[in-house]
Order: structure tokens, then sequence, then C-alpha cells
């Protein structure tokens, strides 16, 4: 460089102004720089400090089941407790109606599952926790109503086709069914009934038909009620009427004789005949005496099970009748345990004469243990008796004259139950004419009473023992 060209090049640097000038660019780009550097501790470097945290816990919150729509739900518990935990502004701005717990029970068939129930809504970012930990679902089918009906026979277009139904004598196995759906569907059917093409019916012959048909739920309208029919089928017999005015077609209702006794500590609770009734054929002076068509004798001696006899008709058709239908009856006796129950009953005097009160002298307490056996519906229909006073111990004080007696205390077992055992057997009963006082033996001299006066007619004691006016 030149001596010239370094002088000028010293003189410009020397400039007052652009020493200044230079000087601010410096000063201007060390600022910038320092401005978009992260803020950072001035001795360590670390990041700034977390945002302040919390813990909240909300109680009483709904416990959602998620289940699909063919099933019912029963959940325990149906309310948890959640507590949250994290950013103190967040859990600060939520309210329980923002929070959602859930327990997932879809595609669960029937039963009852453990599940765990989860924060679905309002904690995100946040540490959650449930109490408590498990929840008891139980997965049901959707209740339904049930109903019987009779089943009608209808004939398809019989007026078409020149039939007439009041021709045939019908008969229907099982002759009611259930109909079982939503209540509203089950509110809706007016009947129930089978339909036979007049066609399918013999011409000629014994003019005896029998299948087996599906029945069917109609509502007021006519129309399909789609509701469930058990059983699914029932087996339909018709059987022309007779065209003679001296011949006669009957359902006749069978009938036998029940002998022998179970074992102890069972007892015969009910039976049923399958089919229910024979349909005959004969001359109508012999048939119009005809009540039932009876099956001989049965017997349960000994015996600790149901009883089963499949039984052929044939042979037990008298002279004269025809045998239509079935050929063969089924008659089950059901046997079943006895259960054994004590109660305590009260007692009533009955039939005191006019003119006289009776008062009950012993048992004081007015009442009698007695034991009953049965089956175990039957004994639970106790209490409900007793409560309705139908079920009561009984004393008759008819065409008794004043004075003490020692008379026997009398129990009629409900129906389907028997009578083991009467603890007392006897009472001691005083009767006296009317108002006036009565001091039992052993009672105070006050005019108090141990014996119960009892108002004419059927009464019962008071608890005290304290005489009535």
């Amino acid at each position: 460089m030149s001596e010239k060209g370094g002088g000028a090049l010293d003189k410009w640097l020397m400039n007052n102004t652009v020493a200044r000038t230079f000087a601010f660019f410096l000063a201007l780009m060390l600022w910038l720089v320092l401005k978009m550097e992260p803020v950072t501790s001035s001795r360590t470097g670390a990041p700034p400090p977390p945002p302040p945290q919390s813990e909240k816990t909300f109680v009483g919150l709904p416990l959602h089941v998620l289940h699909d729509e063919a099933y019912e739900i029963e959940a325990n518990p149906q309310t948890v407790q959640l507590t949250l935990k994290g950013d103190a502004a967040r859990i600060r701005l939520l309210t329980p109606a923002q929070l959602k717990v859930t327990v997932d029970a879809r595609g669960l068939s029937p039963g009852t599952y453990t599940l765990s129930p989860r924060l679905t809504e309002g904690g995100t970012g946040l540490n959650w926790s449930v109490e408590p930990g498990t929840a008891q679902v139980r997965v049901l089918n959707k209740k339904q109503s049930e109903q019987n009906f009779p089943v009608e026979v209808k004939f398809l277009s019989s007026a078409d086709k020149g039939v007439d139904q009041t021709a045939w004598l019908t008969n229907v196995q099982p002759s009611t069914v259930q109909v079982s759906g939503a209540p509203e569907l089950v509110q809706s059917v007016e009947s129930v009934r089978v339909e036979v093409d007049p066609l399918t019916l013999p011409k000629s012959g014994l003019l005896t038909w029998s299948d087996r048909l599906v029945p069917v739920a109609y509502d007021h309208q006519g129309k399909v009620v789609p509701v469930q029919i058990q059983p699914g089928q029932v087996t339909v017999t018709l059987i022309a009427k007779p065209s003679s005015s001296d011949t006669l077609r009957r359902d006749l209702p069978f009938s036998f004789n029940l002998l022998g006794a179970p074992r102890a500590g069972y007892t015969v609770t009910s039976w049923e005949i399958t089919p229910n009734l024979a349909i005959v054929e004969g001359k109508k002076d012999v048939l119009e005496k005809m009540k039932s068509l009876h099956l001989g004798d049965l017997s349960v001696q000994d015996e600790t099970q149901d009883v089963t006899r499949s039984i052929s008709l044939a042979p037990l058709i008298p002279q004269g009748v025809t045998l239509l239908d079935p050929q063969t009856v089924t008659v089950t006796i059901h046997i079943d345990p006895l259960d054994v129950r004590a109660v305590r009953l009260p007692i009533k005097i009955v039939g005191v004469p006019p003119g006289l009160d009776s008062v009950l002298l012993n048992p004081k307490d007015a009442t009698v243990q007695v034991e009953l056996s049965g089956n175990r519906d039957a004994l639970q229909s106790i209490d409900q008796l007793i409560r309705d006073g139908t079920f009561t111990a009984t004393i008759d004080g008819r065409d008794q004259q004043e004075g003490e007696y020692t008379l026997p205390i009398k129990v009629q077992p409900p129906p389907g139950l028997l009578l083991k055992s009467v603890q007392p057997e006897q009472a001691t009963v005083l009767f006296k004419p009317k108002d006036k006082a009565v001091i039992a033996p052993g009672d105070d001299q006050d005019g108090s009473s141990t014996g119960a006066p009892v108002d004419p007619g059927s009464s019962t004691n008071n608890d005290n023992g304290k005489k009535n006016p």
C-alpha cells in the first residue's frame, strides 16, 4: 500500500464521527445477541422452575358405566372419590361437572365383573387416582314382562272354503302359553292363536286331524306382536263332531286314586296329567253318564321323588265308547321334602254365650306354640296369615256356663300344611257374668288379673293380663 493511501485510511479511522458510528453498531449487535439467547440462571444454566403444584380430591363423583344397549347394568359403588395432582392453576379451575369417571362393560355377556374405574374426561396432563380402585358391575338382560294366554284355534279363510269350524272339536296341548318381552309389547297382546288350513283336514274316515303348530301373538288390530312365546309349538287335535243325533263326542277329564303315602319327611305337593282331556265318541245315553275317564290306582307308598306313569287308555274305555284321542297319557305326581317350622299363635275364644265374659287364665301370654310341616313356600306364607288374623288357635266357648273350665285348644293348619304338635294342648278359661270383677288365683288383691277377659263371640286376650271392664 502506498504511503498516500495509508495516510487516507488512518485519517478516516481517526475521524470522530466514524468511530462513534462503529461503536453504536457494535453495541446494537451485542444487544441483539443477548436478547435472542434463552433466559438461564446466571450461575447454573438450569431451566426455569416448574409452575406451582397442588392436590385436590373430589368426593361423590358419579361412576358412569359404558355398556351395550341390549343389557341393563348394576354397579357398586355408584359414586367414587377422585384425587388430582399437578398444575395448581389447572386444578383450581376444574369443577365436578367437567370430570367423568367410567368403567367399560361393553362387549360383556350377562354376569358379574370386577372392573377398574378410569378418568376419561377432564384430567388431561394431570395425575389421578380413584377410590375404590375397583367396582363390581352386574350385566343383566333387560327386564321383561311375562303373561300367560290361552291358545285359540282359527281356521284360515274357512268361509271361502265352505268349512264350518263349529263342526270340529278342538284340543290344544298345552292349552296356555307364556308370552314374554318388553312390557309395552306384552301389554299390547290381545290374543295368541294357531291357524289351521281347512284343506289339510280329512274328508272321510275317522275325521281326526292332529299337528304341531307355532302359536303367534296378535294385537287388537290383528297385527303380529314381536314377542317370545314358550313353548314354541303346541299340539292341536281336531275331531269332527258326529252327525247322528244319538251319537255324542265329548272331552272327558281324567281321574285316579292316589294310594299310600311318601316316606316320612316327604309329601305330595301336586300332580299333572298330559294331555289333560280324552276325546271320546259313543252312544249319547252312555257318554252322558261318564263324568271322567278313570285311570285306576297310582301308589306313592314310601316314595321320595316324583312318580311318573305312562298309561294306555284303550283298556280303560267302556263298551259302547270309542277313544278318538289321545291313546296314552302321562301322569306325574310331584313329591317334595317336608320342612318343619314352629310359630306362636294368638288364642281366640269363640262362641262365648250371651251374658258371659271369658277370661283366659292359662296360658297367661294368650299364645300357643304350634309346629307345622309342609313345603317351603307354604311355610313362608304363615307370617302373613298370622298378621291378617286368619291363622289362629281357638277355644270353643259355646254351651259353657259360669265357672272355670279346662278346654282343648284347636288349631286348623292352612291348606298344604300338616300340624305336628300344639303346646300347650289345653287352656284354663273362666266364664263370668258380664261386668263382674275377677281375681284370678295368684293375683294381687288390688283387682289386677293375669287372665285376660275376652269379649263375647270372638276376641283376643290382651297382653298385660289385666281384666277389662
